[in-house]
Parts: C-alpha cells; structure tokens; sequence
C-alpha cells in the first residue's frame, strides 16, 4: 500500500529509514527471524528499536513505554534548564504566574508527549508526577515537604494522571 501511493506521488521510499519492527505480544511470545518482508523487491531490515515522530518503538510493549517515559522526562528537564537563562527560576526570577504559563508552554507539552500511544503503566505515571511536582516547587522556590495537593491547587495543573 504505501510503495503504490509512493509511485502515485512520485517518490521514493528512503531502505535505510523504511524496516521491519515484530512487536511481541507478550513476553513468552517468539517471533521467528526468518520472516521476510518485503517493500517491492527490496527486503526489509528487521531491527529492535525504531523512531517516529519522535516515539521510540521496541519489540516489547512495555519496553516501549518505559524507553520513551524516561526520554520525555530528559527531554522535558533539557527544556526547563534551557528556559532559566529567560526567567524560569525561583527567586529573582520572572513572576510566578509567567513561570507556570512557560512551564505549560514549554515543559509540559514534552513530557507529556506520546503518553496516549504507548500506555504507561502506573509506576512509568507516578515518575512523570514526581518529575512535575518537583519541578513545580523549584519553579516556585516552595519546600519539598509542602503538599502536593495544594501546590496544584495553587497552580490549576492537573496532575499526570489526569492528563
């Protein structure tokens, strides 16, 4: 299907992006190597790990979720270190409800990113809340130990899970 629309459209499909990713169902579950599949007359790579649109698929389920929960947490704290230089710190910095409109902006959109396609189990969620809540307190220079019901109450964020 996607060679004959390739044709239509009159481009070619690159070999070296275009491979075969065998998902297992289940960890009991083998998939032989001798499948072969085919894109015209060009034989398909079969490779472990695979990136699209920035969300890396494996052949586990579960490892997927977990590859790309601790990528988005990564990804996300690179860009909150690249907003400090513009404000995004406690003291001395930007008012507070600048830094949580740059936070929603910015940071939450990366860390969130791709969670509806890959499903994380509840202890993948609870690092992504733990990542913005400690984050929500440094933004607003407030004590590790302050509930972390009233910071999202001060702030009106929802927590992951409700994302």
């Amino acid at each position: 299907m996607s060679l004959s629309f390739a044709n239509e459209e009159r481009y070619l499909l690159q070999p070296t992006k275009t491979v075969a990713l065998n998902i297992k169902p289940s960890e009991r579950t083998t998939i032989p190597k001798s499948e072969c599949f085919k894109l015209g007359e060009i034989n398909l790579n079969h490779v472990d790990t695979s990136v699209h649109l920035g969300i890396t698929r494996t052949t586990s389920v579960c490892e997927t979720a977990e590859v790309n929960v601790e990528g988005n947490i990564s990804k996300a704290r690179r860009a909150l270190y690249s907003l400090l230089g513009a404000g995004l710190h406690g003291h001395n910095g930007l008012d507070h409800k600048s830094m949580l409109d740059l936070y929603k902006s910015f940071v939450l959109p990366v860390l969130t990113y791709g969670i509806e396609i890959f499903t994380p189990k509840s202890t993948l969620i609870k690092q992504l809340d733990l990542f913005q809540r400690k984050t929500i307190k440094q933004i607003l220079s407030l004590p590790n130990n302050a509930a972390d019901s009233c910071v999202l109450i001060l702030t009106g964020l929802l927590p992951i899970e409700a994302i």
